[in-house]
């Protein structure tokens, strides 16, 4: 992480995981894990719990733990931006929303990189666990370069390997992984309604990445050293939600929110992502409860 390698952009938030009591280990891409490590820290350790709502700014040079009692209460784009005021406008942050703050046990932690983009550790409930200990986020911003022993000689190698990443994935690229809705349907591991049934295939096709998603995209966007740039932003128009920019639903969502409800409508799928994403809740967890 924080290499030039290739999708080596992850970070891992572990803990016993509130939904289950077992270990959890909730993974998410973006620039988090990339911006922590250029800091200089492998992992951070939460140890206890804080007497008022505190968010954590890390830098280069420090480390500070900074009230947030203003910022209690408010979803997570609201939030972040709050927090790029106090600190730094390039900074990334990793924050909970009201879900997490009231102990809901399918809370995430969801990574903001800028203005409604958006990349999520929602599954296991570790966004309750954040709550609990009253930590509404983790700030982070850091120019420095991860030192790599032999950079010319991994420079060599990742022109070998990426254009064939790049070709193998070209679908992804174009799609994101919304456009694999209809082949899971095809192979039988689309869950249809609570996978009560088995086929579900004019609705696959109408929330297929493929389809209308794909007239509503607006932008494409990526994590760190990937060349895939899987993610996009689209423009809805329903209701109150016209002209809004929101993240594209991924496959886990389109699936959560759509195939298992029996919703072939993109549109809802998209605000109820969308809303998701500014509470702080898993969009697996929420569309199959």
């Amino acid at each position: 992480t924080g290499t030039p390698v290739l999708a080596a952009c992850k970070a891992s938030f572990c803990a016993r995981s509130p939904l289950t009591g077992i270990w959890c280990e909730s993974t998410v891409g973006g620039f988090f894990g990339t911006t922590l490590k250029k800091a200089g820290y492998e992992g951070i350790i939460i140890q206890n719990t804080a007497s008022i709502p505190v968010y954590v700014w890390i830098t280069d040079e420090k480390v500070e733990i900074r009230a947030a009692r203003h910022i209690w209460g408010k979803d997570v784009y609201k939030a972040d931006r709050i927090i790029r005021e106090e600190t730094d406008e390039k900074a990334i942050t990793a924050c909970i929303g009201p879900a997490g703050e009231k102990g809901v046990k399918i809370a995430g932690v969801i990574s903001v990189i800028r203005e409604k983009e958006t990349r999520a550790a929602a599954r296991g409930g570790l966004g309750c666990l954040m709550g609990k200990k009253n930590l509404k986020a983790i700030a982070v911003k850091s120019n420095k370069p991860v030192e790599i022993h032999d950079k010319a000689g991994l420079k060599r190698s990742l022109k070998v390997v990426i254009p064939a990443i790049k070709d193998a994935t070209e679908r992804f690229s174009q799609f994101g992984t919304a456009g694999s809705v209809v082949g899971h349907e095809a192979l039988g591991d689309l869950p249809v309604k609570n996978w009560q049934e088995g086929s579900w295939e004019k609705g696959a096709a109408k929330i297929n990445g493929t389809g209308k998603l794909a007239t509503m995209v607006v932008s494409h966007h990526t994590c760190h050293a990937c060349p895939i740039r899987c993610k996009k932003s689209i423009r809805l128009s329903i209701g109150d939600y016209t002209g809004e920019i929101v993240p594209q639903p991924e496959y886990e969502s389109l699936a959560s929110l759509g195939s298992m409800v029996l919703n072939d409508d993109v549109e809802i799928i998209g605000v109820a992502n969308d809303l998701c994403n500014r509470y702080g809740l898993d969009t697996m967890s929420t569309g199959d409860v």
